[in-house]
């Protein structure tokens, strides 16, 4: 018997480009993570997209046809999604001017947040405020790959952390035109962007020569900063 899909809505509060895929997720109107996953295979860009073609974007409310739970090792947020008969639904958005207000109202606290995902792997997703990040963009000029990481001490990691944010992606692509290798530290970062406030959402990816590595797969300024996105290349 196929089980009916429910729609959900979630603040999405990550789209990110995988090794195989995309991947987004968020916080439902209880306030619990979720993260739509397919019964087979990987999750596709016509996945996190809506029917009109627009790629979903953090904050806004997507409606998500989800069927049921399936948690998996650390990624307890995990649903499956029927994404073979329905294309997510945009409902509404939380706008630039009420998004320091949501952030710091549904934001963790950073260290106990950090240790459970990354150390404790007790689950895979966070919304965290750090004081400042540093960034590393690298594009490589002939195959156009892009690696992008960014650092927060708050973290507690000894280096640097891939971001999977195609927010954050298209932000190194803007900025390495030509490709190569540029660093960041907060004051020119948060100059360049107009903000003063900054916030993470941490992830965990999947296991991988026995590990779970740890990722940000989004990053958000307050105020929010704009840059177009190609999807042709993320």
């Amino acid at each position: 018997m196929v089980t009916a899909a429910r729609m959900e809505s979630i603040v999405i509060l990550a789209v990110t480009k995988m090794h195989a895929g995309m991947c987004t997720a968020g916080l439902t109107q209880r306030g619990e993570w979720l993260r739509p996953v397919r019964d087979f295979g990987n999750v596709s860009l016509r996945d996190v997209s809506y029917p009109n073609g627009n790629l979903m974007r953090c904050f806004d409310i997507a409606q998500i046809p989800i069927i049921k739970r399936r948690p998996a090792g650390p990624h307890i947020e995990d649903a499956v999604a029927d994404f073979n008969h329905y294309q997510p639904r945009l409902a509404a958005q939380i706008g630039p001017g009420e998004r320091g207000a949501w952030l710091r109202a549904h934001a963790e606290d950073v260290v106990t947040a950090a240790r459970q995902v990354y150390q404790q792997h007790e689950r895979s997703l966070a919304l965290v405020k750090v004081k400042e990040v540093s960034a590393t963009m690298k594009i490589d000029s002939y195959s156009s790959k892009l690696e992008m990481k960014v650092w927060a001490e708050e973290l507690g990691l000894p280096r640097p952390v891939p971001c999977t944010d195609v927010h954050w992606r298209a932000l190194g692509r803007k900025l390495l035109p030509n490709g190569g290798l540029k660093n960041m530290e907060w004051p020119e970062l948060s100059a360049l962007l107009g903000c003063d406030e900054v916030y993470l959402s941490l992830g965990l990816a999947r296991q991988f020569e026995g590990e779970y590595w740890p990722l940000v797969v989004g990053v958000h300024t307050v105020p929010a900063f704009d840059v177009d996105i190609d999807i042709r290349n993320l």
